[in-house]
């Protein structure tokens, strides 16, 4: 199901989005554009973003992706790779796991012969992505003396196996992301290969710099699970809301969202097919760790407590005679849906969680009983007064009465 498009112009290319879903296409006006959950969205800062991309995509510019962590820098890169036309692969590389032995080897390949256990010839990963592009993630975990190994590959586009005595040429795009400063001597990056990388520079804006675009990423990630089309997942007003509000909570950004939504989803199955606000997922304490927790729930209480003062809110503008009529029993579980009703509260969770606190409820509702009477008792100073205005017989009022206050 699409849930929305845009239509961007762009020094002369006009693109159609599509939000939710589309067929992968190229940034036409004909092909709407099968987008990575990272440019979903109606900010400003997306919009720009998804210009820029476009304009930049079929080029031959080497760019560096740089922001924090879960905002999608390697799937705006593998996106960059689709839509630029080339024909070879996108090679990602870890760039943490690259150790000082192993670099040359594992980059520029080796020679058969060159080194013990070097049995066969092996090309390394810049000829893996020979035409095509190489990605490297993180590039601020490779060594110093690795960033100045692939220093003369990334200029003259010629690489040297180990071993070999000639150099291979290959025709490799360059793109790479970072989640450290790339300007400071703290992020790791030696300048002359950054400056040789970065013919532009991307940054990707955090999720709570765009928190306008939440309610565009959950419809997509909904929409995207394989499940949605047997069983839909729905999401209320409130929940969106709720999720905007606190975004700022998901250091892990669009990442974090996406498992956040899954979550919610799976436990929205069983609930009717709709996310709501009661959703255990849809917690702070959750947006936050990632971790639900139940007994004690710090998560759940505020609501319940906030719940129960409703209804005591809302016992207090009963007359009389309608509060002493409600059916309080002991071990009962009747009176609490004519107390939610009271309330107007009809999420069927909320009264479930207000069910489990009957006992509460039952001792406010007594409580309550007994101010009033109390307060009538010594406005008249007579129990038959009392009783007339309460509608129960003079006995029983004079019974609460002293046993709410034996001294009466």
């Amino acid at each position: 199901m699409i849930s929305l498009f845009y239509i961007l112009i762009a020094t002369n290319i006009s693109v159609m989005v599509f939000a939710a879903s589309g067929t992968n296409g190229k940034c036409t006006k004909d092909t709407p554009l099968k987008l990575p959950a990272v440019l979903v969205g109606h900010s400003p800062a997306i919009e720009g973003l998804r210009r820029l991309v476009c304009e930049v995509a079929k080029s031959r510019l080497s760019i560096v992706i740089f922001g924090e962590t879960g905002t999608g820098k390697t799937h705006l890169a593998r996106f960059i790779h689709n839509e630029s036309e080339r024909a070879g692969s996108f090679v990602s590389v870890t760039c943490g796991s690259l150790t000082d032995s192993l670099a040359s080897g594992e980059l520029f390949g080796v020679v058969k012969g060159s080194y013990t256990g070097a049995t066969t010839d092996r090309p390394g990963l810049f000829h893996a992505a020979n035409e095509g592009t190489l990605f490297l993630d993180e590039l601020g975990d490779l060594s110093c003396e690795t960033q100045a190994r692939i220093i003369t590959a990334v200029e003259t586009r010629r690489v040297r196996r180990v071993g070999a005595t000639t150099e291979d040429e290959l025709d490799v795009r360059f793109l790479c992301a970072t989640n450290r400063p790339v300007d400071t001597p703290s992020g790791g990056f030696r300048f002359d290969l950054l400056r040789r990388l970065a013919d532009l520079r991307i940054r990707m804006p955090s999720l709570k710099d765009r928190p306008e675009d939440v309610p565009d990423l959950v419809n997509h990630f909904l929409s995207s699970d394989p499940r949605s089309r047997f069983e839909p997942i729905g999401i209320s007003d409130s929940a969106l809301a709720y999720l905007v509000a606190h975004c700022d909570l998901l250091k892990g950004n669009v990442g974090q969202l996406a498992s956040v939504v899954s979550v919610a989803a799976q436990i929205a199955r069983s609930r009717g097919g709709i996310i709501e606000t009661n959703n255990p997922a849809l917690t702070n304490e959750f947006l936050s760790t990632s971790e639900l927790s139940f007994v004690p729930s710090r998560c759940i209480k505020p609501r319940v407590d906030a719940l129960c003062d409703s209804i005591s809110s809302a016992l207090l503008k009963l007359p009389p005679k309608e509060l002493f009529a409600l059916p309080v029993k002991n071990n009962s579980n009747a009176f609490v849906p004519v107390l939610c009703k009271l309330a107007s509260i009809s999420d069927p969770d909320d009264i479930s969680l207000l069910i489990g606190r009957k006992s509460e409820l039952r001792s406010r509702v007594l409580s309550i009983r007994n101010d009033v009477l109390l307060r009538l008792y010594g406005d008249s100073g007579d129990y038959a007064a009392v009783a007339a205005v309460v509608g129960l017989c003079t006995l029983y009022v004079r019974n609460l009465i002293r046993a709410a206050r034996p001294q009466l």
